[in-house]
């Protein structure tokens, strides 16, 4: 019995998910032996897999044909491929004319043209994109505000990006994304005590809704080898309520970067850390 097509589209989830570019083409190819059309408004996470790796023909070829996605889908992965290819002229070009023929309340175009331009660090056209957007969707301008930290910190002006943090955050108060933008710039320079001083403004503005902030500073003391930090971190979000609900990740991040001890108090932690390491690497059996 050939596979019914909602079967090929779950195992190309499956792929995608995993980012295994080779086995989404194996199937595609089965796909088309079977006479079953891809249908990218099934998958979008397909098209979006390929347009990060800046695989632009393969993301036309995707975005045509039987089940096509909307024009302002299909305007908007182009525009991501076409950044992720680092041919920002021809995302832009896209863009342009996609809002010129009238695409100008698609939410993804707007976003994938401004963060396109952000993600290079272009401030001043970040500006511009959200000026337009405003105009014809304010809510939507408001809620990207924090692509302008994004360009600042992508630029590596920093005191420009804190600028434009406190701005959003007087926009949009209980928003985390310029909390976190800034957070990931200061992460990127290796500035710790940065991270410490906003962590605490974060946490006096947002409460409990900090704890991904405190995620990033106990991943940035991991990733340099300072697990015994990274513990005091945890044990500070786990006394002050921010432990979120990926706590017991977060510890096992911490886990795999150390020496492989724990402090008492993250014993039952460290358990479940060796039990969960030995059931996929499991001991080998003694010898005869």
């Amino acid at each position: 019995l050939r596979p019914a097509a909602e079967h090929w589209h779950e195992l190309l989830l499956v792929h995608s998910k995993r980012g295994d570019a080779h086995s989404v083409l194996t199937t595609l190819s089965s796909m088309a032996e079977a006479d079953c059309p891809f249908d990218p408004t099934l998958r979008p996470e397909v098209v979006d897999m390929f347009a990060r790796r800046g695989d632009v023909k393969m993301v036309k070829r995707l975005v045509a044909g039987a089940g096509a996605m909307p024009p302002d889908a299909r305007a908007a992965a182009l525009v991501r491929a076409y950044f992720s290819a680092d041919r920002p002229l021809a995302a832009r070009t896209v863009a342009e004319n996609a809002l010129r023929m009238g695409m100008q309340d698609s939410d993804a175009l707007w976003f994938d043209l401004a963060a396109g331009l952000a993600n290079r660090g272009l401030a001043q056209e970040v500006d511009s994109v959200l000026g337009r957007m405003a105009v014809v969707k304010p809510e939507l301008a408001d809620k990207l505000r924090f692509l302008k930290i994004r360009a600042f910190v992508k630029a590596g002006d920093m005191e420009a990006a804190r600028q434009a943090q406190r701005v959003a955050v007087e926009a949009r108060p209980r928003d985390r994304s310029p909390w976190l933008q800034l957070l990931f710039g200061l992460r990127a320079v290796g500035d710790e005590d940065g991270m410490r001083k906003v962590l605490g403004e974060m946490e006096a503005s947002l409460g409990p809704e900090s704890w991904l902030g405190f995620v990033q500073l106990v991943e940035f003391l991991s990733d340099r080898g300072e697990s015994g930090k990274a513990f005091e971190v945890l044990r500070y979000m786990r006394g002050r309520g921010l432990a979120g609900p990926r706590f017991g990740t977060v510890v096992r991040y911490v886990l795999e970067r150390s020496d492989g001890s724990a402090p008492k108090d993250f014993e039952r932690e460290h358990r479940l850390f060796r039990r969960t390491a030995e059931m996929r690497f499991p001991r080998p059996a003694p010898g005869p």
